[in-house]
């Protein structure tokens, strides 16, 4: 009797927990993202970018065709030409601004030389101003980055290393030499990123082109640097990095940490390679064995996503801390884009095989590759019908919604919990 007592206290003990237990883990486990909207179009996009939409739907869509963008959102869609000279357009983060990239024939054509224009438009298709410069045949396009705040413009050249910044209305504002010392060359790298609120740029430049590790140059070590600085181009503080190049910067919404990569390639074609981790005050918090193509830091600024071809890594910005990694198959292809929600509980990867078809590479065969918090596959999503040639991804903050673009469709999906 006792026994039976005992048993039962220990079950009306033990089952409301056991209960809550399976309930938090089954419900976890079985909401799935569902395709609720797509569209397809008879002219190829070349590229989209998704702005934030009422409630993070993610129907604010701004498609870049051949020879017009088009802008969608809840009541409809508009359409703007673009330019004779067309080279490419520039969105802010969150898609407030855009500009467009293009060149013009100077007044007198005595050389090959021409006129680069950029004209800043808002989101609704409203032309705020343009800017010029000249642009030698020779010369490499600069860099460009928008703020999404204001419209204003940051340029870079790699050629000479210099940065340039414009006022909301298009004037310039200052002018800044990164290497005063160093000379014209056009294998420097220089890359810019702008954070989300306008306040802080981050740039990744050389003093000269890098060489191979062991190689004759007598220089080999391209000397590059991690610098911040504020929207109107003061500099706050500059790192050299460790390697003898780098390829890409990213920084967080607020601006208070920064990723930038770093690697040496030797003659035997040996790659050395790191991504380096650091705040606001440039102080190293973290470094991390992958040279990241893609990052993506959670909208609550606490995370970040890294990535190369087929390895992505979480981490967790307070610490340094990796909170996971994951490898992806060669078989499925590689990763081609990755987004992060609030508190790093869903990361997206979409992943693809690159093939070459007519005259270029474009990619097929596509996936969501969708994780849970700790890292774990939660839910693969094959799209094999559809090929793109620049990727589009975003993931709501509450992770809610996921919408990916292709060259010809847009679709997104909704979690059905």
């Amino acid at each position: 009797m006792a026994s039976l007592l005992t048993k039962a206290l220990m079950f009306s003990f033990f089952f409301p927990l056991f209960s809550e237990l399976y309930c938090q883990k089954r419900i976890t486990r079985t909401w799935q993202y569902e395709l609720i909207r797509s569209e397809e179009f008879a002219r190829p996009v070349k590229s989209w970018v998704f702005s934030k939409g009422k409630e993070n739907s993610g129907s604010a869509m701004v498609a870049v065709q051949e020879n017009q963008i088009r802008w969608m959102n809840d009541v409809g869609s508009k359409m703007l030409d673009l330019p004779e000279g067309y080279l490419n357009t520039a969105f802010s983060k969150v898609g407030h601004y855009f500009g467009v990239i293009h060149l013009i024939e100077p007044p007198k054509k005595n050389n090959r030389n021409k006129i680069l224009q950029i004209d800043i438009y808002t989101s609704s298709g409203e032309k705020r101003y343009s800017l010029n410069r000249n642009q030698y045949y020779d010369d490499s396009i600069p860099s460009i980055v928008i703020s999404n705040l204001d419209g204003s413009v940051i340029m870079g050249k790699n050629s000479v290393g210099k940065l340039w910044f414009y006022r909301e209305d298009g004037e310039l504002s200052k002018q800044v030499e990164l290497f005063p010392d160093a000379s014209y060359d056009l294998e420097r790298i220089l890359h810019l990123d702008l954070s989300e609120d306008g306040a802080r740029l981050a740039v990744v430049a050389s003093k000269r082109g890098a060489s191979h590790l062991g190689s004759e140059a007598p220089h080999p070590s391209g000397e590059p640097h991690l610098f911040l600085f504020t929207h109107n181009g003061d500099e706050l503080w500059r790192k050299a990095l460790p390697d003898f190049n780098s390829s890409a910067t990213a920084i967080s919404k607020n601006g208070d940490h920064i990723i930038a990569n770093s690697y040496t390639v030797d003659t035997q074609g040996n790659l050395q390679k790191q991504s380096l981790l650091f705040n606001d005050n440039g102080e190293r918090i973290a470094s991390f064995d992958l040279l990241f193509k893609y990052a993506h830091f959670s909208p609550d600024s606490r995370f970040l996503i890294l990535a190369e071809n087929t390895k992505a890594h979480v981490v967790e910005l307070s610490t340094g801390r990796t909170v996971w990694s994951d490898n992806v198959s060669r078989k499925q292809g590689m990763i081609t884009a990755v987004r992060l929600a609030n508190n790093a509980d869903v990361a997206v990867l979409l992943i693809a095989k690159n093939e070459f078809r007519e005259g270029g590479f474009v990619f097929t065969n596509s996936r969501l590759r969708v994780l849970d918090r700790s890292g774990a596959l939660h839910q693969d999503i094959a799209i094999k019908d559809e090929i793109f040639r620049k990727p589009a991804l975003k993931l709501s903050p509450d992770h809610r919604h996921i919408t990916v673009g292709f060259e010809n469709s847009y679709r997104i999906y909704e979690a059905n919990k």
